[in-house]
């Protein structure tokens, strides 16, 4: 399935059971809109200079015997399961690269106190890492609910701790200050201390806002930074949370302490090659092209004759944009987005967990539309979730209104399961209830899955009428899959 990038375009509003609706098949004419999930929360600005490093080199041939290159320190980092709930990865590196030859400079300072606020330059003494690994996480809709940063490093001799102590140093004279603008003033206090039987040292340093009433400073979001430095030898880790303050991390601890114990024989572990790696587990999908997926939707027969109206059906292929992660798990549907789904909607708009999507968009000669998708997902898991959370989305809206141009149509929504169809199949029929010019037609969602792809059929009668077969159309989809 499928959902916008970290940072997604403005949609409707969330809405709960008996909200007002937008962008749906209405009588004859009626207009169709695809719906998107409302823009994220302002997103934070983290101004990582190591970051832009170590997309140059993870360390390479060069790393002196005992300090681990990029690819032994890369096996180190946390997979998407050792994070919290609710947070996913968005970067996880891939491939080693050669570093460029260490430099030599001493830790930078602090440009500016408010650097805390804004994520900052840990200096990692200088220039002076000589090997690195890093991956990012989000937390909700973008690095505005939250943005998580792991990086380890291979520093030389005497230099991480150079580090820590330039950080401790920042913290002393930056414990306390204020940011001002033409409209509010923000306060801040900085404190660091170490934590207990972490690693050979580390320094625990919090940033915490302290928002004022002014008017001006409400619109700002609250942002705390949450920054761990742990040295093991003469290794490196740094993780760097932001996020507000019911999304933060309460202990990074708890992520850096599994790196801490491996890292004394990090170097000892394979240095390039598939087997520096674990090998991902590999996704129970077909795993087809987009022309493969577009073969297998009906576009010329398998939909009741009218849909095509006359001409073959046209199939729309959406490949995963690259930037997008695959690994975040779905997230509950407002009732909004679940009628806009028999209306149109596409699930890779609430979901973020696709690699490719196949879709087919028909109408009838009456405003009747019917629609048919096929997403291939990361792995069985997701598309196992994806099921369950459009499931229990659904049986949190048991009674569901749609209201455009003063014409209010009232439903109630069934769930079903379909045995035997797929590996896991829901059917949520949405029943008419009334209308304000008469009662509206039914729609329909059956959502199946087959291994790690999922196949949606669905659809909305404009009045009244022959309900299209969806279980017999998505049935012959899935004996091909």
């Amino acid at each position: 399935m499928s959902g916008p990038n970290p940072a997604p375009g403005h949609g409707p509003a969330a809405g709960g059971a008996d909200s007002g609706l937008s962008g749906t098949r209405r009588r004859a004419g009626r207009r169709r809109l695809w719906l998107a999930l409302g823009g994220a929360a302002v997103i934070v600005v983290v101004a990582i200079v190591i970051a832009a490093v170590l997309v140059a080199g993870n360390g390479g041939p060069n790393v002196p015997a005992g300090t681990p290159n990029g690819a032994q320190l890369e096996q180190l980092l946390p997979p998407s399961q050792a994070l919290p709930n609710g947070w996913y990865l968005s970067y996880a590196p891939k491939e080693p690269t050669t570093f460029a030859q260490a430099g030599h400079l001493p830790p930078r300072p602090l440009n500016a106190c408010l650097d805390f606020n804004e994520g900052f330059d840990l200096g990692i003494a200088g220039d002076t890492f000589l090997s690195a690994a890093s991956e990012t996480a989000l937390f909700g809709a973008g690095p505005g609910d939250g943005l998580l940063r792991a990086d380890l490093f291979g520093v030389a001799p005497g230099d991480a701790a150079k580090a820590i102590s330039a950080v401790d140093g920042w913290v002393r004279r930056c414990s306390s200050y204020t940011v001002v603008s033409h409209y509010y003033k923000i306060h801040y206090t900085v404190t660091a201390a170490p934590v207990a039987g972490l690693g050979d040292q580390s320094l625990d340093v919090r940033v915490t806002m302290h928002r004022p009433s002014e008017a001006g400073a409400k619109l700002l979001p609250l942002i705390g930074n949450n920054t761990l430095l742990v040295r093991v030898g003469n290794s490196l880790i740094a993780i760097e949370c932001l996020a507000p303050p019911n999304s933060m991390i309460a202990s990074l601890a708890g992520l850096a302490a599994p790196m801490a114990r491996k890292l004394p024989t990090a170097a000892n572990l394979p240095t390039s090659g598939p087997a520096a790696r674990p090998k991902p587990t590999p996704a129970a999908s077909p795993d087809l092209t987009a022309r493969q997926l577009n073969r297998l939707l009906p576009t010329t027969t398998g939909l009741p004759a009218e849909y095509y109206q006359g001409n073959p059906g046209s199939p729309i292929d959406w490949p995963n944009p690259g930037n997008v992660p695959l690994t975040r798990p779905p997230g509950a549907m407002t009732c909004a987005e679940l009628i806009g789904l028999s209306n149109g909607g596409s699930l890779r708009q609430y979901d973020v967990n696709y690699r490719l999507v196949a879709e087919l968009n028909e109408f009838d000669p009456n405003s009747n539309g019917l629609d048919v998708a096929i997403d291939e997902v990361t792995n069985t898991a997701l598309a196992s979730s994806d099921l369950s959370a459009f499931r229990a989305s659904a049986a949190a809206c048991p009674r569901l209104r749609q209201t455009e141009a003063g014409d209010t149509d009232v439903y109630k929504t069934k769930i079903t399961s379909v045995p035997g169809l797929g590996d896991q199949a829901v059917n949520v029929y949405l029943n008419p209830v009334s209308g304000t010019f008469g009662p509206p037609g039914s729609a329909d969602i059956l959502l199946v899955r087959v291994g790690a792809a999922l196949v949606l059929v669905d659809y909305s009668l404009s009045t009244p009428g022959q309900a299209p077969p969806v279980t017999t159309i998505a049935g012959r989809i899935v004996t091909k899959l």
